[in-house]
């Protein structure tokens, strides 16, 4: 693999696993490089890495972000406590639910929520992983991402909105006290959000 050599202009950089040779100027003076995706895991890296010489230590110095499969998302749901609950369901490797160090970790509002791999509930769905939320950030966007000690999975988003929408739109599928309570909720986060005076344009 080579090509970029003298590429200034390059700051970030998505590799496939199927890369396994680098030739000696492929990320030469690339000094701008700061972020390499990496499509495999730290050890599938790490081998290729320690091929390379000098010439691409621009590409050895950059952030590197491990992105492979070890989780993959089955669905999501709603659960209500006082707070809301973001419900994820995540189809996990076997590898990944063996890892002691892997984490769930979702994010709103700059808020960072991490919990292990190991206290999700298996379900008929796949294991279940929880991101409570207050009601005034139901319109907020929840990501949620699987991070184990060879990397990291595809990250995932979902709101409360989304799932307030799909139960208002098929009112026959779900009933008309799924569309009661959906509506009582939706209320209940905008009377939240007017409140605390936060994202009311929503």
């Amino acid at each position: 693999f080579a090509g970029f050599d003298q590429c200034s202009g390059l700051t970030a950089l998505t590799l496939p696993s199927s890369v396994t040779n680098i030739g000696p100027w492929g990320f030469a003076n690339c000094t701008s490089l700061a972020d390499v995706y990496y499509l495999g895991t730290r050890t599938q890296w790490n081998s290729l890495i320690s091929t390379l010489n000098s010439t691409n230590d621009c590409l050895k110095n950059a952030n590197i972000h491990f992105i492979y499969d070890c989780a993959e998302l089955e669905g999501n749901s709603i659960t209500l406590f006082g707070d809301i609950g973001v419900n994820f369901y995540m189809n996990l490797a076997d590898d990944t639910f063996a890892d002691e160090d892997a984490t769930v970790i979702f994010t709103y509002d700059n808020n960072v929520v991490k919990v292990p791999v190991s206290d999700g509930e298996d379900t008929t769905n796949g294991y279940k992983y929880t991101c409570n939320i207050p009601a005034k950030d139901m319109m907020t966007e929840v990501t949620c991402k699987v991070e184990t000690s060879e990397g990291e999975s595809e990250t995932y988003t979902y709101t409360v909105k989304e799932y307030a929408e799909i139960i208002l739109a098929n009112p026959d599928t779900y009933g008309e006290k799924a569309v009661a309570l959906v509506k009582s909720m939706l209320n209940y986060g905008a009377a939240a959000q007017t409140y605390f005076g936060y994202n009311t344009e929503t």
